[in-house]
């Protein structure tokens, strides 16, 4: 049987790191959800794409930036906005993975898009899956963990100039995690906190992953 992996969770919770070493130990490719994103904006009317992509509004909105878009919005509207950009995605998620196990394809696909509602959702209906959310609910671990990256594109590192806007992502990212954390419980999902220990806990959810 083919193997689906599934890892979710806020910006900068490590999901695109867990990706690709889940991809590399396990020799199966990986995919960002931010990839459907892209696609599905592309079917949709102009008159519908704010209401369906609203965390893309935001920033086209606010003319781009981090500085710019967390002084024009408060750090609860981007969250939502994310959140209601995710469910729009779902339906393109289950579609690609109804398509993989038809063929047969093992994939490793991440990004902010798959919530707990959605693991529980296709871990029904598939029993091939394998699932992990990521959060962080100290989001000054990942302002300092991004400050620190020594990545070559970073986009918190490298769109923020204003040291005011790294502490209004910090709050976005932990009120992000503390909604996956209510949702993951009522959908009984398993979530990994990398704020405590970031290699450690990383290190965690690959083992999880690779079982």
């Amino acid at each position: 049987m083919n193997k689906i992996i599934l890892i979710g969770g806020p910006p900068r919770s490590g999901k695109t790191t867990l990706a690709q070493k889940v991809s590399s130990e396990l020799n199966i490719p990986w995919i960002s959800t931010d990839a459907f994103d892209d696609i599905a904006k592309g079917y949709v009317s102009e008159a519908d794409r704010d209401i369906l992509f609203p965390k893309s509004a935001l920033r086209r909105k606010s003319g781009g930036g981090n500085d710019k878009m967390y002084s024009t919005f408060q750090t609860s509207e981007i969250v939502e906005a994310y959140l209601k950009q995710a469910e729009t995605i779902h339906s393109a998620i289950k579609s690609f993975v109804d398509c993989a196990n038809t063929e047969g394809w093992d994939y490793v696909i991440e990004g902010y898009h798959i919530t707990p509602k959605l693991i529980s959702t296709l871990s029904v209906e598939n029993q091939n899956i394998l699932s992990i959310m990521l959060v962080s609910t100290n989001g000054d671990e990942v302002i300092d963990r991004s400050k620190e990256s020594n990545t070559k594109q970073d986009w918190l590192r490298d769109n923020t100039k204003n040291q005011e806007t790294f502490g209004k992502v910090s709050k976005m990212v932990t009120l992000f995690s503390n909604k996956i954390n209510e949702e993951a419980k009522e959908f009984n999902v398993k979530v990994i906190d990398t704020s405590e220990n970031f290699a450690v806990r990383s290190e965690e959810a690959l083992n999880h992953l690779i079982k």
